[in-house]
């Protein structure tokens, strides 16, 4: 810090030299650096105000790498809207709020990264709105919020395209950490498992694992993200059978809450997507799951 007495003419001189110095220095943050500022500014100062633009252009950089994630809450309830979009933004997310799947398909002209989206709702279900958006190939991700908790409401969610299910009432903790870890499933932020060069064909089921491309009887399939890890593990552990706690901890090392019916229920999902190479996934009662290409390859 600079500390002027103004007692005399030569200090006043000094003070006026670093007043300009001090507004070159903080004119920079409101304006585009001016190479100009530096010739109003001692070496020393000079300096100071190089080593702040590096840190600023750092921060800048920064700051557009870790930009907030935009997450769509759809619920008619318009109180669960204003208590997750509170804690979400607490939590240093962008958040935007729908009161009707009707209503959130015109907000979705502007792209999110996430949907919270809840099932029972109006003329249009949580649902029939997410079948619409896998109908258009939106591949956002989808949690589901609902009191429909039954096995057969978690695996028609799932069906139609959601990436995660939490049940009403719940916890504000367990809604974050589920977004945060299917937004790192999204943007690929999970340990990358190594894969093959080599295109793997077993029939009319043919993958790709570099390109995350499925063909079945030539025909591409799209499977999400955590269905091509789930098959992928399956097929390159064709040797014996996985656990379901064993598939939990590979595909979901960093989804918290994730029980073993999470598993059947994608399973079941992977199953209808590979059409006539459904057989190739076969269950073996009482241990879990593996890929078997003798049950439909020649």
């Amino acid at each position: 810090a600079h500390i002027f007495f103004l007692n005399g003419a030569k200090t006043k001189k000094k003070w006026r030299k670093f007043s300009l110095e001090c507004r070159a220095y903080f004119g920079q943050f409101s304006a585009p650096f001016s190479e100009n500022a530096s010739r109003h500014t001692s070496p020393r100062l000079a300096c100071s105000i190089s080593f702040a633009r590096s840190n600023y252009i750092s921060l800048v950089s920064e700051i557009s790498v870790t930009m907030a994630h935009k997450i769509l809450i759809v619920d008619d309830d318009h109180s669960i809207c204003e208590i997750l979009a509170y804690n979400l933004r607490s939590e240093g997310f962008e958040v935007c709020s729908a009161h009707s799947a009707e209503e959130a398909l015109i907000t979705l002209s502007i792209p999110f990264d996430l949907i919270l989206l809840d099932v029972m709702m109006g003329e249009m279900s949580g649902y029939k709105m997410a079948e619409t958006l896998r109908a258009r190939r939106d591949t956002t991700p989808i949690i589901f919020l609902t009191a429909k908790d039954t096995e057969n409401d978690m695996l028609t969610g799932f069906s139609v395209g959601g990436d995660d299910y939490i049940a009403k009432p719940f916890s504000i903790k367990e809604v974050v950490a589920r977004v945060r870890a299917v937004l790192r499933r999204a943007s690929g932020g999970a340990e990358e498992r190594p894969v093959s060069s080599h295109q793997i064909v077993c029939g009319e089921l043919q993958i790709n694992p570099e390109t995350k491309e499925v063909f079945v009887a030539g025909k591409p399939v799209q499977l999400t993200k955590t269905e091509m890890e789930l098959l992928v593990l399956l097929v390159r552990s064709s040797d014996r059978v996985l656990s379901r706690s064993e598939i939990i901890d590979k595909v979901w090392s960093e989804t918290p809450y994730i029980t073993e019916r999470t598993v059947d229920v994608h399973i079941t999902r992977l199953r209808k997507k590979l059409g006539v190479c459904a057989p190739m996934l076969t269950n073996r009662s009482g241990y879990g799951y593996r890929f078997n290409p003798s049950s439909v390859c020649d």
